[in-house]
């Protein structure tokens, strides 16, 4: 497996700066630093590749579960979104919506460096090439993520 990218939306650059320290030589983290909106930052990414994961700080936007369901539509493989106070509610939405997990947001993102490697695996258990269902059903739960049981996420 090649280089793993990550990118990171987010109005707050010290976030950003955090994501930053998850460079290392199989990870390249890219910090967008979103001041007007995400759909503006979002259409600006580059096409997504396999090995792409989009972290997208909630704080601040509105519609995450839309802009979640755009980028999925746009065939972006791992949409992990982060929340200052995750809440049931806001878990069910952006996970409906196609999101692979739900994540605390952390400055020191040793949890998202976790789900990084939770992707990894999967990527290498599944092949180089697989991503995960376009219906959100493989999300995976990290150990900070709010838990939605798979009923409600798919009723």
């Amino acid at each position: 497996m090649g280089t793993f990218n990550v990118y990171a939306l987010s109005a707050d650059s010290e976030w950003l700066n955090a994501v930053a320290k998850l460079n290392d030589v199989t990870t390249q983290a890219h910090g967008i630093h979103c001041t007007q909106g995400y759909r503006r930052c979002i259409d600006g990414l580059p096409a997504p590749a396999a090995h792409t994961l989009l972290l997208i700080d909630a704080a601040g936007e509105a519609d995450v579960p839309d802009i979640v369901r755009q980028l999925r539509q746009r065939g972006w493989p791992y949409v992990i979104v982060v929340a200052i106070r995750p809440s049931w509610k806001e878990a069910y939405a952006v996970l409906r919506a196609g999101a692979h997990d739900y994540v605390s947001k952390s400055y020191a993102v040793d949890n998202i460096r976790e789900v990084v490697d939770e992707i990894r695996l999967t990527d290498k258990l599944a092949g180089a090439d697989q991503s995960p269902a376009e219906d959100g059903s493989d999300a995976a739960v990290g150990e900070d993520s709010v838990l939605v049981p798979p009923s409600e996420v798919h009723p």
